[in-house]
């Protein structure tokens, strides 16, 4: 029996795959002038959405990219390795984060009831693999169970307590009855920091 392949063997075997260089090769990265001490640009920033999931009132200013099937992937493997930071809601869209370069931010946002899950499925391996992850765990108000639920309920103020009556629980109150709809002044300081960690980063690397 072999052994079991670790979370970087199977990066590597996904992006040196021969048919990603052959349907999509990785797009190029365009660099422009600047003058002396200016910082250096932030060239792509991907929004990831899960199918069905509607995420209102995030930046207009980024690129969508929303899987539709495995007939895709190799574009959608283009898109993410060129970019240099990854923004999207909690789900399995969010496994597309071992397309990205090591050094490149990921930033997820963590609905309410999933914080285990966004740590253990996407945060640490993200760690692992040498991306900048950053959580943004939403607070009540941008959760669409606030319309739903008094705000004294378990389901809003201890949503621990929520998940441990069981899975069933969790799916259709967390992952399936939820929308997200972000405060864009609180996540605009998560914008803020992943450019001033990415932007740091590609300084020290131009100046070695």
């Amino acid at each position: 029996m072999t052994r079991s392949k670790t979370l970087e063997e199977a990066r590597a075997m996904h992006c040196n795959s021969p048919c990603w260089a052959a349907f999509a090769p990785a797009l190029p990265r365009r660099e422009r002038p600047r003058s002396q001490g200016a910082k250096p640009a932030i060239h792509s920033i991907i929004a990831v959405t899960n199918s069905g999931e509607k995420v209102t009132n995030v930046l207009k200013k980024m690129r969508s990219l929303k899987p539709l099937s495995w007939s895709v992937e190799a574009l959608i493997y283009r898109a993410l390795n060129s970019s240099d930071a990854m923004v999207g809601v909690h789900g399995a869209a969010m496994t597309h984060f071992l397309f990205m370069r090591p050094g490149c931010v990921f930033i997820q946002v963590v609905p309410l009831g999933t914080i285990w899950a966004a740590e253990t499925y996407y945060g640490e391996p993200a760690r692992k693999l040498g991306l900048k992850y950053i959580g943004y765990e939403i607070v009540p108000k941008e959760s669409s169970l606030y319309e739903e639920y008094d705000k004294n309920d378990p389901v809003l103020r201890d949503p621990n307590s929520v998940n441990e009556k069981g899975w069933q629980y969790t799916k259709s109150i967390y992952l399936e009855g939820q929308k997200v709809r972000l405060d864009l002044r609180r996540f605009r300081k998560r914008l803020v920091r992943a450019y001033d960690s990415h932007i740091s980063k590609m300084t020290r690397h131009e100046s070695q």
